[in-house]
């Protein structure tokens, strides 16, 4: 694991048209101000290498460089620094050779090609280039050669300028380059969806690269090795593109910002907010895309799931990272091909394995178990369980391998151009079927009997989050106690968090009240451990508040009744009047009930009403706000604000996100095949809320103006 130095965070000198980080910078999220000694002591605590990344890192002063490159070179690993190459100089290059400096430059090809990465007009934009390659020379010549990162786009990459960078890719070959990494573009606005290739085009591109990679001698390109490596089964130095990432953790991006904090890879920072990490790692995603149908943004059935795993987040399906990604016809068609090389070698690929399914419900296993598995480790703990396959496995070439019945381009493994006409290989019957019994298996409420807690990442503009968030949940249930004592209610059910379940039971048993754990789930999303407390001792409530026998609301009508979708959705879209609104997304109407928390148990609610405008519903949160103030509540002030706050909730593929000013929060939900969105626009912002560039979301001052990028003309001539 590498620790990536922030110290400027997303500050740059150049403006590439397409860059991921222009969401921050939008929303003006772009932080200066550094302390070493501070992103020493981060990275102290955590150990492993450190590579100084941007924005521009050499954009420091070269005191502060020298600083840092020395105190790296010490650590095991060493130290490395990924740079656009503009700025390097004698000085950096004397730097470099002192402290071993791995050193890698991001750079889009020669003159013409590069014209994206931009610095001001087109005549700086040339002469940065050719610094660039200055610099890349240099370095090959008199330290190492360093790493190269490419994205490929239409002015590069187009059927016009492909030649071209395929004839710069020799240069650096014969120059000693070793290793170019190839992007493809990651659409975050219209700028960059104007440079972005087809598939087809990036398709053709990618070909071209496999191809030129047999004539070279030294120049590797990733794509091409990494996809061999995964069908191989042989993928423990793979990317993190590869590897199932969470977006709300990052394993591979340990990211240390100027201050010290924590953050995470900037390509899934969709809204410009940068959020911290989670206080742990899940593998929601990949376990959803597993069971969601690909007609639906998922991945079912797919032979190169292992591999791919649904590919990066930050470049999902409308954005979403619930979603695979949206780049999924190109990675199929690269499968594909190396797919077949694998074949050539005498190797049965790992998409083409008899125990595929074995391999896919071991990795399932080790997901929901909390941990992760690269195919390989999977191939050997098969194999220690006895699981070889006498009909073929990896390394050999038996009935099942080849280009035979079931493999290579035969009957189930053909590809149009597009490489995606038979992902999922075999029968399409039988894929189908299985696709189908994993969508009728998904649950309509969370697997587990306690719902898992959510996983909560807060902004990085304010270090009160996770602190008024706990004020809010302990005044939420110490409120609920107040109103049951005043008589208010007969019982209620609290969700404080399995640490506070036993300060629930003391608070209980001093006003004189039971409080039971409740066993079972209730059919909606609240973490475990639930109590029910009430004046008496009486059975537990069976549907989530409700007491034993009754399906009704407070104001005496009957609940809705179940359907598929998660239990908060469905309450939003009904009227008092019965009628479902019907609508993907909703407004929670002014003056209606902010029920967005209760995955924290925050509220004052603890069932949900017949419909928003219930007014029995309105009344029983006014009646427990005005018991928690009368028995003199400590923190309600933390509840109120956080049940002002505007918020956004959304629900697809079983999981859901809630987004508000200061923190960022998903969980296991009830499937949906299609995106379901809940909008409170809230009353209070919070003067420390997060600046993003869409709702719930500050939006930057308007006097700021936004990062635009004119998109290069691809006809004009080189010279131009």
């Amino acid at each position: 694991m590498t620790l990536e130095l922030r110290p400027l965070g997303v500050a740059c000198n150049i403006a590439c048209a397409y860059c991921y980080q222009d969401p921050q910078r939008d929303a003006g999220n772009v932080e200066a101000r550094y302390s070493l000694d501070a992103m020493k002591a981060a990275a102290e605590r955590r150990g492993g290498p450190v590579t100084l990344f941007g924005g521009e890192p050499l954009m420091l002063r070269l005191a502060d460089l020298t600083d840092l490159l020395r105190w790296g070179a010490e650590r095991p690993g060493g130290v490395g620094i990924q740079t656009n190459g503009t700025l390097v100089t004698d000085a950096h290059v004397a730097l470099f050779r002192t402290y071993q400096v791995k050193v890698g430059i991001s750079v889009d090809g020669p003159d013409e090609l590069n014209d994206l990465r931009r610095q001001g007009s087109l005549e700086r934009t040339r002469a940065a280039t050719r610094a660039t390659l200055d610099a890349v020379a240099r370095l090959a010549r008199e330290h190492q050669p360093p790493g190269l990162i490419v994205t490929l786009h239409r002015v590069n990459a187009a059927p016009d300028r492909l030649p071209r960078l395929l004839a710069w890719a020799r240069e650096l070959d014969r120059l000693g380059i070793r290793s170019m990494r190839l992007h493809l573009l990651e659409v975050d606005g219209p700028a960059a969806r104007a440079a972005a290739l087809t598939d087809e085009e990036n398709i053709a591109a990618l070909t071209a690269f496999e191809e030129l990679s047999g004539e070279l001698s030294g120049l590797r390109f990733d794509v091409v090795d990494e996809t061999r490596a995964a069908l191989r089964g042989s993928d423990e130095h793979n990317s993190c593109v590869w590897r199932g990432c969470d977006p709300y953790t990052t394993p591979a991006v340990q990211g240390i910002e100027g201050d010290g904090r924590s953050s995470n890879c900037g390509r899934t920072n969709k809204d410009g907010v940068d959020f911290g990490k989670a206080d742990r790692r899940a593998f929601d995603r990949p376990l959803a895309l597993y069971a969601t149908p690909r007609a639906d943004g998922g991945c079912a059935g797919c032979r190169f799931f292992l591999a791919c795993r649904g590919q990066c987040p930050g470049t999902a399906i409308d954005g979403d990272w619930r979603n695979r990604s949206e780049q999924c016809a190109v990675w199929t068609a690269t499968f594909v091909r190396a797919e077949a090389a694998v074949a050539a070698e005498g190797r049965v690929p790992v998409s083409l394995d008899p125990r595929r399914p074995a391999l896919e419900r071991r990795l399932v296993e080790h997901w929901r178990r909390g941990s992760d598995a690269t195919t390989a480790r999977l191939l050997r703990e098969l194999d220690a369980a006895g699981g070889i396959n006498a009909a073929g496995g990896i390394g050999a070439t038996g009935a099942t391998g080849g280009n035979g019945a079931t493999g290579g381009n035969g009957a189930a493994g053909g590809t149009d151009a597009r490489g995606e006409s038979d992902a999922r290989g075999g029968n399409d019957a039988a894929a189908e079927n299985v696709v189908a019994a994993r969508v009728a298996a998904a649950p309509s409420a969370p697997d587990p009997e306690i719902a898992a807690p959510p996983r909560i990442s807060f902004s990085s503009g304010s270090d009160r989050g996770r602190a008024v968030l706990a004020a809010a949940r302990e005044a939420s249930w110490r409120a609920a106690l107040a109103s049951v004592a005043a008589g208010h209610e007969e019982i209620a059910l609290v969700a404080p968090g399995g640490t506070a379940a036993l300060a629930v039971r003391l608070a209980a048993a001093e006003r004189d009240l039971h409080a039971r754990v409740l066993r079972g789930g209730l059919g909606d999303d609240r973490p475990g451990p639930l109590l029910a407390v009430s004046r008496r001792a009486c059975p537990a409530p069976r549907d989530g508040g409700s007491p034993p026998g009754r399906r009704r609301c407070g104001c005496g009508r009957d609940l809705p009744a179940p359907v598929a979708g998660p239990a908060l959705w469905r309450a939003h879209r009904v009227t008092a009047g019965g009628r479902d609104v019907g609508a993907e997304v909703v407004d929670v109407p002014a003056g209606g009930p902010n029920l967005l928390w209760r995955s924290l148990g925050v509220g004052l609610l603890d069932q949900l009403p017949c419909a928003l405008d219930c007014p029995a519903a309105r009344e029983q949160a006014a009646a427990r706000r005005g018991a928690a103030g009368d028995a003199a509540v400590g923190d309600l002030d933390a509840l109120d604000e956080v049940l002002a706050w505007p918020a956004h909730w959304s629900a697809l593929h079983g999981i859901a996100e809630l987004r508000a000013p200061l923190l960022r929060l998903t969980h296991p939900t009830a499937y949906t095949a299609q995106r379901v969105e809940i909008r409170f626009a809230g009353s209070v912002y919070p003067a420390d809320g997060a600046t993003g560039l869409r709702f719930p979301y500050r939006r930057p001052p308007s006097d700021r103006r936004p990062v635009t990028h004119p998109v290069v003309s691809v006809s004009a001539p080189a010279g131009s």
